[in-house]
């Protein structure tokens, strides 16, 4: 049911209590004018027969705003009061799937949140595990480095007792190969 649909009835609703209205004051006038024709039957004064015919105007006039409205209580009249009830049926149906859809949107978005903030703490262990593992890496690579770098000492200074031992080499080149050798060992202490 769209809102079009619900606009239309509420006029028709509208119109149809106007026209309500308009038939129990029909009736009414019907019932004083009876009650007055009975109360005459019983006793009949000039006055009680002035007012007969204040209520038969009365009863006319109002007979005659009903006939205006072009209403009756017709086949087509009881057609129309059973559409407007399935029209309140319905309404009242689909408010409360309203209701209840909004209940459920409000439950999904809860459900949204708490599925981000998990999102969100995955994403940090990862990131947490990442680092660790950058670390370990960073670790492991420093150790291998070091490593590389004794070995290369070690083979320097086996190279340096070769050539101080043969003495190809002359003091000032075995002093500047002594300090290459230092100062790759300095290097080692700082990594």
């Amino acid at each position: 049911m769209n809102q079009e649909s619900v606009a239309k009835a509420k006029v028709l609703l509208h119109n149809v209590g106007f026209i309500i209205n308009r038939i129990d004051e029909r009736d009414e006038a019907r019932t004083k004018l009876q009650k007055h024709i009975e109360s005459i039957q019983k006793v009949a004064p000039d006055n009680k027969i002035k007012k007969l015919h204040n209520l038969i105007d009365n009863l006319f006039v109002k007979e005659n705003e009903l006939m205006k409205s072009n209403f009756y209580e017709t086949e087509k009249v009881r057609e129309i009061k059973l559409v407007l009830e399935e029209l309140r049926k319905e309404h009242s149906v689909a408010l409360r799937e309203l209701d209840t859809m909004k209940k459920v949107s409000r439950e999904y978005e809860q459900l949204k949140k708490i599925q981000e903030k998990r999102e969100q703490l995955l994403e940090k262990k990862i990131k947490k595990k990442e680092l660790s593992e950058i670390k370990k890496a960073e670790n492991e690579a420093k150790k291998a480095e070091k490593q590389d770098l004794r070995d290369h000492i070690k083979v320097l200074e086996d190279k340096y007792k070769e050539y101080r031992d043969s003495k190809t080499l002359t003091k000032a080149k075995l002093a500047t190969f002594k300090k290459r050798i230092d100062k790759l060992k300095k290097e080692l202490k700082e990594l």
